[in-house]
């Protein structure tokens, strides 16, 4: 383990809270979640199902390092919260703290801009409960398969304890969060997760979100430990004509202020002309903001062949 990466660590873990009701200060733990933008946390559906079913205003609370405060579900992706089992593409619910969200100073992790999903190493964050009280974790995991569109398949060696759910899954090598601990499997260790991408199901208030996303990083904050994200993924630029994370940030901070994109074909386009004419491999992913269609210059090339409706 490197320096670097233990810095790193610090972050999502300052990025990381538990959910847990109201009005006591040690009520039974839910699950996890993490901030992804100023008063925005992203958690599991099926943490806040049992709980906001009969529902969805109940307020409950947040907890995590500097920050205890009173939040309301925002929107999840649940068709049918009586459902007996939370299909995976559904399993996700953004929450916002009540009042201000300057109210709360607090880290948000960095989401990865790719819709493709991740496979290899990686670290899984989140709280378990006591005694005596709760504990964050951050234990090694592996994807070693994919399933349906959003799916990610998490090794069998490894344990996750009751309360992770909701958790973030962290990419040591790129430092960005890849997707969301689903669930252990049942019966067996290891586990399942969501995708980061499956985000945008939410529509447009991914859109809202991602913007805010982008814009609380591009304001270069810095942790009490005098660290941020973008400085931990790859350290400073070497010179010359190399794209380095701060660029990265800079340009999505621009992006982020730009109109909605028009249409999603307007943005495969630009994004297309941006790599010479290379088209990505497979379908194209749902492209609802700028932000998405920058994710698309780090996919693998193939030449780009016009349909013979394009034919002159």
């Amino acid at each position: 383990m490197t320096e670097r990466n233990d810095r790193l660590y610090e972050l999502v873990r300052a990025a990381t809270v538990h959910l847990l009701p109201t009005g006591a200060d040690t009520g039974p733990l839910w699950g996890s979640g993490f901030f992804v933008a100023p008063g925005w946390v992203l958690t599991a559906a099926h943490v806040l199902r049992p709980h906001l079913a009969a529902d969805r205003d109940t307020v409950f609370r947040v907890r995590g390092e500097g920050v205890d405060a009173e939040a309301r579900l925002e929107q999840w992706l649940l068709t049918d919260p009586r459902r007996p089992v939370v299909p995976l593409e559904e399993d996700l619910a953004l929450v916002r703290l009540t009042g201000d969200a300057d109210e709360h100073a607090h880290e948000c992790v960095w989401l990865a801009d790719r819709a493709a999903r991740h496979s290899g190493a990686l670290k899984a964050c989140g709280y378990y409960p006591g005694p005596p009280e709760t504990h964050f974790r951050i234990v090694d995991a592996e994807i070693n398969g994919h399933e349906d569109t959003y799916g990610l398949i998490i090794k069998p060696d490894i344990d996750f304890p009751s309360g992770v759910s909701g958790g973030p899954l962290l990419d040591p090598e790129t430092g960005a969060v890849v997707g969301l601990i689903k669930s252990r499997r049942k019966e067996q260790d290891g586990g399942k997760a969501v995708a980061i991408s499956a985000l945008r199901r939410f529509g447009p208030v991914y859109r809202t979100l991602m913007a805010a996303h982008d814009r609380w990083h591009g304001a270069e904050p810095v942790s009490g430990t005098g660290d941020n994200w973008i400085d931990l993924q790859g350290g400073a630029g070497t010179g010359g004509e190399r794209w380095t994370p701060a660029d990265r940030r800079e340009a999505l901070g621009l992006l982020a202020d730009l109109p909605v994109p028009p249409d999603a074909p307007t943005v495969a386009l630009l994004a297309r002309q941006a790599r010479s004419g290379m088209q990505w491999p497979g379908g194209t992913p749902e492209l609802l903001t700028w932000r998405d269609g920058y994710g698309l210059l780090y996919e693998g090339r193939i030449r780009w062949k016009p349909s013979p409706s394009c034919a002159t």
